[in-house]
């Protein structure tokens, strides 16, 4: 199927009819929906068991639900040149137990939440991904991602959410971004069992976000931090709150606008030791950068 330079607009609200949909495409592959205006008032577009499509140049707007949903074993689509904007109650992008996936040059603007990611091996890439109400990036059980060179600012919370409960999230890689001016954190890696482990995130510039520019919670181990720019954030740079004393991340050669030492950068936080008691604890960045980095 080739769909080009339509007008769709669909203002019904049923999900269990299809009647609040625009587009819905199921077990249907190698189709084209290029230039197209869809607005509509529950999910403009939906996609299920739907593989090698192109999704390009399209505007989607108005849902209350979900933007663009892909859900359930949707794979090897590229989703590319979109503006999927104005759906202040729904999600922009979202991909549910589909991998494989491309999603790049697209613009995600005032959502209610930018991007939601439950899948493997999807490349989101020279995205901009700003002003939605709360998240830019989340990525809930998800491992082997790739997150580049995409602007992330002016998000309600954080910039990327990385979290994981039940599966874990591992060999996700983070790079090249610039995540800025977001409400909470500008990175938040939030692991609850079993692990948040071996990702990599390198090569961003992470500025001026109202808490943390990037913070560890709990059950992360195993990840490097490495070669990033941490300037002007609110609560300060970095931070982490871990299970034990056990769980090393990996801290290397950052740029941090808030120290001009040539001594080992400490990064502060705590760990815990039994169920109600914590103490404090230091990890270091033991060869931080003298000068922010330019890419």
């Amino acid at each position: 199927m080739f769909l080009e330079n339509f007008k769709i607009i669909n203002y019904g609200d049923f999900s269990e009819t299809d009647e609040g949909f625009g587009i819905t495409m199921r077990y249907s592959n190698n189709n084209s929906i290029i230039n197209n205006t869809i607005i509509c008032n529950f999910t403009p577009f939906f996609m299920r068991n739907a593989s090698y499509n192109t999704i390009s140049g399209n505007t989607i707007t108005g849902g209350k639900w979900m933007a663009l949903r892909l859900y359930l074993y949707c794979y090897h689509n590229t989703i590319i040149y979109n503006n999927i904007s104005n759906n202040p109650y729904g999600i922009g992008i979202h991909l549910g137990a589909s991998s494989n996936n491309t999603i790049s040059w697209n613009v995600i603007r005032n959502n209610f939440h930018g991007m939601d990611v439950d899948g493997n091996n999807n490349t989101i890439s020279h995205n901009i991904i700003c002003n939605n109400k709360q998240y830019g990036v989340s990525m809930v059980w998800s491992s082997y991602n790739k997150i580049l060179y995409n602007k992330i600012c002016n998000n309600g919370h954080d910039g990327v959410l990385v979290a994981c409960a039940g599966i874990s999230a591992t060999g996700n890689i983070i790079a090249y971004n610039n995540i800025s001016h977001n409400g909470w954190r500008g990175i938040y890696l939030l692991g609850n069992w079993p692990y948040l482990n071996n990702n990599a995130i390198y090569r961003n510039t992470i500025s001026y976000n109202g808490e943390k520019g990037i913070y560890l919670y709990w059950m992360c181990k195993d990840n490097i931090i490495k070669e990033n720019n941490f300037i002007g954030n609110g609560k300060g740079n970095a931070g982490f709150h871990l299970f034990s004393r056990d769980y090393y991340n990996t801290w290397e050669a950052n740029y941090w606008d808030n120290w001009h030492f040539n001594l080992p950068k400490p990064i502060f936080g705590s760990v815990e030791e039994t169920k109600f008691f914590f103490h404090r604890w230091l990890n270091f960045d033991w060869n931080p950068a003298k000068q922010p980095y330019e890419w």
